[in-house]
């Protein structure tokens, strides 16, 4: 895989930064080195470019502003700061072998000898690149002569037994208008065999252009691909409940397995004809205020610029620099137009939910793949590895070996057991009753959200289902009830690895699993969670403090019950002790055999119970990285993320 790095003196990061967007664009580098971003020492609050970090340095004794320096670097690429100091930041990167960044800029006022580079060079216990803007002049990188700061780098590049990248095009149109060599890379020997260098044709509106350096790694392209999903929105509803009725037949099995296979099938064949997917092709970067009349002017500007180039003259020029002022004019207009439509529509009375969407849209990081991962000082960057690694974690979390022995011997006897009660609650038999037709309706009417499981059925997709084939489906969820026996395809859930914020990004431990589950199982669960609040609620089995998973209720509820206490406290010239806790991988933690305990203690029907118990046995689950599933692990203890069901019962088993 080639690893990309933008070194770029900018001439001014905040009135170059459209030109930047642009340069992203074209290139989508995994590292930007700019010089001359004109930022001022510990300026705070600066705009970064979605999907990179930013680190900015100037001279705290600078008073000329216009100097400076910056990195930008890929959210998913692991990275460390190794120093910020002079005019210069160092950053050392993990991919399959570690190397270091250094990004300078040498104004021409600044005097520096030989041991000021070799010091720098020194901090690196990596194999180091060192790039920027020198302003020094030698034969040896296509300069016509020498100047004092080029015979100092020379010097370097000697001592260090360093390689110059450049290949002797110009890197710098002067204010004299001509071409000079002034920007340098440089990399360690035994990097350099990996890389290669050239510079980009357009100035993208400084007076340096962009160098683009190339380094081979092993690393695996993981580029960041949507699974094929069906876009309902764009459904033929009408044709797909006509296909929908020709292929569910009226199954004659009592095998819920087989039944379940049967109807997800019917589903996925109708689907298949009626509702288009989405492509599967890498996400790319996009300028949403991007159109064909910038794409005009910038072929425009660019061909004066080749003009200019074969043919150097001031009218020439003078033609160039009069369609690049109009084209930077145009994109400052573009954008404006751009944000305002995005944003109109954002007010007080609009959707809460689209409101947050749009601001997330405006705002927000997007989704990058996991390219490293370290574990036991040892890298991994192929997506099964990866997957692989998250999923061993993951089964570990609840294997048996975390638990003690006592734990782990009730946990097999109360599963080992037949439930058979002697007597029944009052209410119980509510719970053991077939599901019927309205309880699935509400189900489907109340089901938010369009992201399906690994069987790519969405909620969208049963909603719209005939009646005929609703009934279908409430045979099998009725069969389910009875047997007391899930279909083994629904216990495998797919987990998706989410980064925490402010963590690193090559730690295991920094990312949290979001798991995917058949809509087909979740909109069973829906039915017996209803049941069961409604059985927990008339028996005042909840306590009236429970504000979570509860109806009506969110945490302003317990917010005002700590108030109100606080103020009695007051009042009265007492104190409130508060004990706050936060429990680690809670739902891991949940013993199957603790839940049904508790089921027991409410003396609930078999039905009920040996449903909850299939729901909770013989779990597993896939992680999926860069769109590469894991193997297949086993999940021993805990109950279900994701599921509608599981929120009940952890609140009333802790």
């Amino acid at each position: 895989m080639a690893f990309t790095i933008i070194q770029w003196n900018i001439k001014g990061y905040l009135n170059n930064y459209n030109e930047l967007d642009l340069l992203i664009r074209d290139t989508h580098p995994n590292v930007i080195c700019l010089q001359e971003t004109h930022i001022p020492y510990n300026t705070k609050n600066i705009i970064i470019p979605k999907a990179y970090v930013g680190y900015f340095h100037n001279c705290v004794n600078n008073k000329n502003p216009k100097q400076g320096v910056a990195i930008l670097i890929k959210h998913n690429i692991p990275h460390r700061i190794v120093s910020s100091t002079i005019q210069l930041i160092s950053i050392e990167i993990k991919l399959t072998f570690p190397i270091t960044i250094i990004n300078t800029y040498i104004p021409p006022s600044q005097t520096f000898c030989e041991a000021d580079i070799c010091s720098l060079l020194s901090r690196s216990v990596s194999p180091p690149i060192l790039l920027g803007d020198f302003n020094a002049w030698s034969p040896l990188w296509g300069s016509e002569k020498s100047n004092k700061r080029g015979t100092i780098v020379e010097n370097v590049i000697f001592a260090e037994n360093l390689i110059i990248l450049n290949d002797g095009s110009p890197t710098h149109f002067s204010t004299h208008n001509t071409f000079t060599n002034i920007d340098l890379t440089l990399a360690s020997a035994q990097l350099s065999p990996k890389c290669s260098w050239r510079t980009l044709s357009s100035l993208y509106g400084s007076d340096h252009f962009p160098l683009l350096s190339v380094i081979q790694t092993k690393l695996n392209p993981c580029h960041l691909t949507k699974s094929p999903n069906f876009n309902t929105d764009a459904a033929n509803w009408d044709m797909y409940q006509t296909t929908c009725e020709k292929n569910f037949k009226n199954w004659n099995t009592s095998n819920v397995r087989q039944l379940a296979a049967n109807i997800t099938k019917a589903i996925r064949s109708s689907a298949n004809v009626a509702i288009p997917q989405s492509k599967t092709t890498p996400l790319k970067i996009y300028a949403a205020w991007w159109n064909k009349n910038l794409s005009t002017l910038r072929a425009e500007k660019q061909k004066l610029w080749h003009i200019y180039k074969s043919s150097p003259s001031v009218p020439n020029l003078i033609a160039y620099k009069k369609d690049n002022a109009i084209f930077k004019k145009s994109v400052k207009a573009a954008k404006a137009e751009s944000i305002g439509k995005f944003t109109e529509d954002i007010n007080p009375s609009y959707s809460p939910k689209k409101n947050c969407s749009k601001i997330k849209a405006l705002t927000g990081i997007p989704p990058t793949p996991i390219k490293v991962i370290q574990l036991s000082n040892q890298l991994f960057s192929s997506p099964l590895e990866i997957a692989n690694i998250f999923g061993e974690t993951w089964s570990n979390y609840a294997h048996d070996s975390n638990f003690h022995t006592e734990y782990i011997n009730r946990k097999s006897t109360i599963l080992s057991q037949s439930y058979n009660p002697s007597r029944v609650a009052t209410d119980a038999p509510y719970l053991e009753k077939e599901f019927s037709y309205i309880e699935l309706e509400h189900a489907l009417q109340h089901s938010k959200g369009k992201t399906p499981g690994k069987d790519r059925i969405s909620y969208p997709m049963l909603r719209h289902l005939p009646n005929r084939c609703k009934n279908i489906l409430l045979v099998l969820y009725n069969k389910i009830l009875e047997s007391g026996t899930y279909p083994h395809t629904w216990l495998s859930a797919t987990l998706l690895p989410i980064p925490k914020p402010n963590q690193a990004i090559d730690n295991i431990n920094s990312y949290r699993p979001i798991s995917l589950l058949s809509c087909l199982r979740k909109i069973l669960e829906k039915m017996p969670t209803k049941r069961l609040m409604w059985f927990l609620t008339k028996n005042h089995l909840i306590s009236h403090n429970q504000v979570a998973f509860k109806k009506n209720h969110n945490t302003l509820y317990a917010l005002l019950l700590l108030q109100h206490f606080i103020c009695d406290a007051i009042s009265t010239k007492n104190h409130v002790s508060v004990l706050s806790t936060d429990f680690e991988k809670a739902f891991e933690r949940v013993g199957a055999h603790v839940v049904l305990e508790q089921l027991a203690s409410w003396e609930i029907g078999s039905r009920m119970y040996n449903l909850i118990k299939s729901f909770l046995s013989i779990r597993s689950f896939q992680a999926k990285v860069s769109g590469t599933y894991s193997e297949t692990f086993p999940l021993a203890n805990g109950i279900p993320h994701g599921s509608p069901l599981s929120v009940v019962l952890f609140k009333n088993s802790t």
